[in-house]
């Protein structure tokens, strides 16, 4: 009689390109992207103007808080290819700001 062989196959290839699909999650280590300049500067606006209310009478903090937060998110919403608008806006909050660093200012409208 005669021997048996066993056939032996190949492993499939491997793919030598990744297999597209979504971004995979940052591993730890890894830091996320600075933020655009112009996103920069808005949160360096925000973070001024909270740190300009924190200075505020306690009772008058949550409503001048909720001030600026609408002021961002109506700001959130601008079509960032518009520059000219962008920086309309962060001026426009700058001079609120500093508004707002009065020390007259206790309570009140930060919008227009």
């Amino acid at each position: 009689m005669g021997e048996l062989q066993k056939q032996v196959r190949p492993p499939p290839p491997r793919p030598t390109a990744p297999v597209p699909g979504p971004p995979l999650p940052a591993q730890g280590g890894s830091r996320p992207a600075p933020p655009s300049p112009t996103a920069a500067q808005a949160l360096r606006l925000y973070r001024r103007a909270l740190h300009a209310i924190h200075a505020k009478p306690e009772e008058a903090r949550g409503e001048l808080r909720g001030m600026a937060r609408a002021e961002m998110e109506r700001g959130r919403g601008a079509d960032r290819r518009n520059l000219q608008h962008v920086e309309y806006l962060l001026r426009r909050g700058w001079k609120q700001v500093q508004v707002l660093e009065s020390p007259s200012v206790t309570s009140g409208s930060l919008s227009r």
